[in-house]
């Protein structure tokens, strides 16, 4: 009788082992589609957007600098970069507050020639 529960619990162990390598085998087997440009520069961008919103303008900056790799037509991007650089960053050195402000200069003129919007061309 010892030997029979002995056995039956030997079995259930060795089930449970089982379960536990396919629960974690499994999930990184399955074949996850590639993400498109167009998702990668959607997740870039709203990244981008949380971080601007938290404050953290030069993590926002890393963002939608990768969003602007995948989507370089895209004339508000170039629009919120130049505002980030030309009125966000305010914990620069002088020398930094300059290359910032020459960024900034260089994203309002790459908008402008993007654009197609009259009005936000005139305000950049």
């Amino acid at each position: 009788m010892i030997t029979r529960c002995f056995h039956n619990l030997h079995r259930l162990a060795a089930a449970i082992f089982v379960i536990v390598i396919f629960m974690v085998i499994l999930p990184g087997c399955s074949r996850k589609k590639p993400e498109s440009p167009a998702d990668k520069y959607a997740q870039h961008y709203s990244l981008g957007i949380n971080a601007y919103r938290a404050g953290k303008y030069h993590a926002a900056l890393r963002y939608f600098d990768k969003a602007l790799r995948l989507e370089p037509e895209d004339p508000d991007l170039y629009l919120t970069m130049a505002t980030i650089y030309d009125d966000c960053l305010n914990d620069l050195s002088l020398e930094e507050h300059k290359k910032a402000k020459r960024k900034a200069v260089e994203y309002y003129e790459k908008f402008i020639e993007k654009t197609e919007d009259s009005t936000k061309k005139e305000r950049a």
